[in-house]
C-alpha cells in the first residue's frame, strides 16, 4: 500500500467524493421530477425519461468495473474513471436546468417539445448514470489505498460522508432561493440555483478526493505485487464490503465492482465454451451473458431474495423520486401548471422545498440507524429486521394515504431511509453467507469461474435497477390515471406489503452447516471447533482454511 497510516482527516478527504455522489442523488430525487413536470412534460412521460439511466446501468455497470480494474493509466486505476465520470455528471447537472430555455429558442411548437424531451433525456442520463457509475471506482479507490488495519474506520467514515452528502443535497433544496434573490416565485430559478451550487460542490469534492491519496502507477506494479494487492483487497472486502451499503446511496453496483477484482484474468469462459478477452473494451458481452447464466442456475433461496429485493426497491424509488411531488401536489395542494404568481403555484414550490427538508432530516436519522444496524440484527435476527423494514415503509405510506398533514409527513419521512439502509444491506450480507453455505445454486455450476458471490451481487444489482426503472415507468401513468400524486403512496404500500410477505420466506442459514460451493464442486469440510468458519483462499480459489471466529463476530465485522 502507498500509505501505512492514514489520518482521520485524510480518510474524510478520500471519501469526499462518496458524499458528493449522494449529494447529486439528493438533488435529483428532490428536484428532477418536479422540474420535468414544471417544464410542461406530462406526468405520463415525465418520469419515464429518467428510466433510461437504470436500464443502461443493467448493461454497463459490471463492465465499467472490469474496465477500471484493467486500466493502465500512469495516474492510477481509479482516478481517471472518477475524473471522467465526474465531468459527464457536471455536464448533466449544468444542462438540466437550462433544457427549457434552450428549447424555447425554437419557434416551431412540435419541434420545440421534441428538443425539450431529448435534452431532458441527455441531461438526466449524464447526471444519473455518471453518479451511479462513480460508486464503483470511488469505492474501489478507498479499498485500494487504505491499509487493512484502516478499512473498518474507512468504511465508517464512508457511511458518514454519504449521509452528510444526502443531507446537504436535500438541505440546499429546502431553501427557497428564488424568494431570496428574486422578487418572483420562479421555480425554474430555484432549480438552476440548486444545480449550479451542486456543481460547485462536486468540483470541490473531486479536487479534495483526487488530491487526498496518490494511487500507485499500475505499470510500475510487478506481478507479485499485483497478486498481493488483490489478495489484500479481497480479504478486506470479505469482512467490510457491506459497510458501503449503509450510506444513503441508491445505486449499489459498487459490490460488483469490488468482486471484479477476483475476476481479473486473461480470459473468461462462458456457456458455449468461447473465450472473451477481459480487456477494457472486450468484456461487455461476456459480463452480461455471465449474469444471465448465473440466473439460470440460481437456487430457490436466491430467487426469493431477488423477488423481495425488487418489491422493496419499487416502493423505495417511488418515495425517493416522488416524495417532493406528493408533498407539493397533495399535502400543500399546489399545481405546477398554475400561473407563476398564483397561490397554487407558490404552494407547489413550498411543498417541494418542505419535502426536500424532510428528506434531509431523514438522511441524518438514517446515519444514526446505520451505525446501530449491526447490534439490531444480532438482537432480532436478519429475517425479522428485513421484514420489519418492509412493514415500516408500508405503514408510512399507508398513513400518508389517509393523512395529508405536512408535520405527519415530515415525522414519517425517516422511515424511507431507515428502510433503505436495511434493504440495501441485508440481501448482500445474505449472499456472502449463501456462498459459504452452498446455497447460491440449485444445481452444480458447470463452468470454470469460481467467483459466484460476485455474480450473485450482480444479479441483486440488476434487480435494483429493475426496481428503479419500474418505479419511474409506472408512477407517471399511475398519477395521471388516479388523478393525484397520492397514487405514489398507494403503489409504495402495495409493493412493500408484497415485499414483506416474500421476505418472510427468505432463507437465513444457521451457522452449523459447513457445506461450501467451490466452482463446480460442493465440498463438505469441518474445522477444529464449531465456531470456526470456512474461507475460500484468494490466491488459490480451491484452498480452504479455518478461522476461529464466531458467526456473530463475523457479522459484527461486516456491519
Amino acid at each position: 500500500m502507498t500509505y501505512k497510516q492514514l489520518s482521520i482527516l485524510r480518510l474524510f478527504a478520500l471519501n469526499a467524493m462518496s458524499g458528493c455522489i449522494d449529494l447529486v442523488y439528493a438533488v435529483e430525487g428532490a428536484y428532477f421530477v418536479p422540474a420535468i413536470f414544471d417544464s410542461g412534460i406530462s406526468h405520463i412521460y415525465g418520469a419515464m425519461l429518467i428510466s433510461i439511466s437504470p436500464f443502461m446501468g443493467i448493461i454497463f455497470q459490471s463492465y465499467m468495473g472490469t474496465a477500471s480494474d484493467q486500466c493502465q493509466c500512469f495516474w492510477g486505476r481509479r482516478r481517471p474513471f472518477i475524473l471522467a465520470l465526474t465531468i459527464t455528471c457536471l455536464i448533466g447537472l449544468l444542462l438540466f436546468p437550462f433544457t427549457e430555455d434552450i428549447a424555447d429558442l425554437i419557434n416551431q411548437q412540435d419541434l420545440q417539445e421534441a428538443v425539450l424531451i431529448v435534452l431532458v433525456v441527455i441531461a438526466t442520463f449524464f447526471s444519473d448514470f455518471s453518479a451511479g457509475s462513480l460508486l464503483g471506482p470511488v469505492r474501489a479507490y478507498l479499498l485500494d489505498v487504505v491499509p487493512q488495519n484502516k478499512t473498518k474506520t474507512g468504511n465508517i467514515i464512508y457511511s458518514i460522508c454519504v449521509s452528510i452528502g444526502a443531507a446537504i443535497g436535500f438541505g440546499i433544496g429546502s431553501i427557497k432561493w428564488s424568494s431570496i434573490f428574486t422578487s418572483s416565485n420562479d421555480f425554474s430559478f430555484q432549480v438552476k440555483f440548486v444545480c449550479i451550487v451542486t456543481c460547485f460542490l462536486v468540483i470541490l469534492c473531486i479536487i479534495i478526493t483526487l488530491c487526498s491519496v496518490k494511487e500507485q502507477n499500475p505499470r510500475e506494479i510487478s506481478d507479485d505485487e499485483e497478486i498481493n494487492l488483490l489478495d489484500e483487497h479481497s480479504k478486506g472486502t470479505q469482512t467490510d464490503f457491506d459497510n458501503s451499503l449503509f450510506g444513503i446511496g441508491i445505486d449499489t453496483m459498487s459490490i460488483d465492482e469490488i468482486f471484479n477484482h477476483s475476476e481479473n484474468c486473461d480470459f473468461v469462459t462462458v456457456e458455449n465454451g468461447s473465450k472473451y478477452c477481459c480487456s477494457c473494451f472486450g468484456n461487455l458481452f461476456s459480463s452480461i451473458k455471465g449474469n444471465f447464466i448465473f440466473m439460470k442456475y440460481m437456487s430457490l433461496s436466491m430467487i426469493i431474495l431477488c423477488i423481495a429485493f425488487f418489491f422493496s426497491l419499487v416502493g423505495l424509488y417511488t418515495q425517493i423520486y416522488f416524495f417532493t411531488t406528493y408533498m407539493a401536489e397533495v399535502v400543500y395542494d399546489g399545481d405546477v401548471d398554475a400561473p407563476d404568481n398564483s397561490t397554487a403555484y407558490e404552494n407547489y414550490t413550498d411543498g417541494v422545498a418542505f419535502g426536500s427538508l424532510a428528506l434531509g432530516i431523514a438522511a441524518i436519522v438514517a446515519l444514526v440507524v446505520s451505525l446501530l444496524l449491526g447490534p439490531i440484527i444480532r438482537l432480532v435476527g436478519m429475517r425479522l429486521t428485513l421484514v420489519t423494514s418492509y412493514i415500516l415503509l408500508m405503514l408510512q405510506s399507508g398513513v400518508l394515504i389517509v393523512s395529508h398533514n405536512a408535520v405527519v409527513a415530515a415525522v414519517l419521512a425517516p422511515a424511507i431511509y431507515i428502510s433503505l439502509i436495511v434493504i440495501l444491506a441485508i440481501p448482500f450480507i445474505l449472499v456472502s453467507i449463501y456462498e459459504t453455505k452452498g446455497l447460491l445454486l440449485r444445481k452444480t455450476w458447470p463452468y470454470p469461474s469460481t467467483n459466484l458471490t460476485g455474480r450473485a451481487c450482480s444479479v441483486l444489482c440488476i434487480a435494483l435497477f429493475m426496481g428503479q426503472a419500474f418505479a419511474l415507468i409506472v408512477n407517471g401513468p399511475l398519477i395521471n390515471l388516479y388523478g393525484s400524486a397520492e397514487a405514489v403512496m398507494i403503489l409504495t404500500c402495495v409493493t412493500s406489503f408484497l415485499g414483506a410477505v416474500t421476505a418472510g420466506f427468505v432463507t437465513v442459514p444457521s451457522d452449523s452447516s459447513k457445506k461450501v460451493q467451490i466452482g463446480s464442486k460442493m465440498v463438505d469440510a469441518s474445522c477444529q471447533t464449531t465456531n470456526d468458519r470456512l474461507l475460500l483462499g484468494v490466491s488459490n480459489p480451491l484452498a480452504l482454511h479455518c478461522v476461529d471466529e464466531d458467526f456473530d463476530d463475523e457479522l459484527d465485522d461486516t456491519l
